[in-house]
């Protein structure tokens, strides 16, 4: 069993209305790679392009949201989540390099609602899992080298190491799923305008994508400031 939790200073200093939309999959096959998930990510992309510039992704309402829950937080400054990063990409001509199946699916998903999402390998995670705002002392590992957390930034954390970092903008490489993945944890994090109705609709889709492509056994959660913890 593992315990997923908020931190409740994250309510406090984020955003009362955090919620953390979970997915737990065992006994997945990740191997391969599903031709329809590309295809899938090449429509994603140019709906991206039809529909924002690097611009306009700045004002976005779904983006701009996140601007406002991190503006407050001390020494934490704005930074990208992991879904503008891979609007960055696909707007300056790159595309999003498909990873594996669960990753892609994961990729898709953030970009048709442009939410943050992660998937870790659950292999590598240790014991129970927590969203807390750093303390100045954690660090991560960010293009090779050690990086020192500024205290107060949003992290996700199991008992030995940040997992992730920057709205999932940073994650901690060890913990990528992989094609040799069996057991993942997807997180999406969402604050308003996205209401839990809705984060249930996108964990519900993915879960649905899950099944299809990757098998395996799903479970589903969300966390909120009622609801703090899950044990899966």
């Amino acid at each position: 069993m593992m315990k997923l939790a908020i931190a409740p200073a994250v309510f406090q200093r984020v955003h009362e209305q955090f919620l953390v939309g979970l997915i737990e999959v065992r006994g997945l096959s990740n191997r391969g790679s599903a031709a329809e998930i590309g295809e899938m990510l090449r429509d994603i992309e140019e709906l991206i392009r039809l529909n924002f510039n690097p611009e306009s992704v700045q004002t976005h309402q779904l983006l701009s949201a996140w601007k406002a829950a991190v503006a407050h937080l001390g020494e934490a400054k704005h930074y990208e989540s992991n879904v503008e990063r891979l609007m960055s990409y696909v707007l300056h001509g790159r595309g999003v390099a498909s990873r594996n199946n669960l990753a892609d699916l994961c990729t898709f998903i953030a970009l048709k609602y442009l939410i943050p999402i992660a998937a870790l390998d659950l292999a590598q995670a240790h014991g129970n899992l927590v969203w807390k705002l750093s303390t100045g002392r954690e660090t991560l590992a960010v293009d090779g080298k050690s990086a020192r957390i500024p205290k107060g930034d949003l992290i996700l954390s199991d008992r030995k190491n940040v997992l992730a970092w920057k709205l999932d903008y940073q994650t901690n490489p060890m913990a990528d799923v992989s094609t040799a993945t069996n057991n993942a944890l997807i997180h999406l994090t969402v604050v308003p305008p996205v209401t839990q109705e809705r984060l249930q609709s996108h964990l519900d889709e993915l879960a649905g994508l899950i099944r299809i492509f990757c098998g395996g056994k799903v479970q589903k959660a969300i966390l909120s400031r009622e609801r703090r913890t899950v044990v899966f």
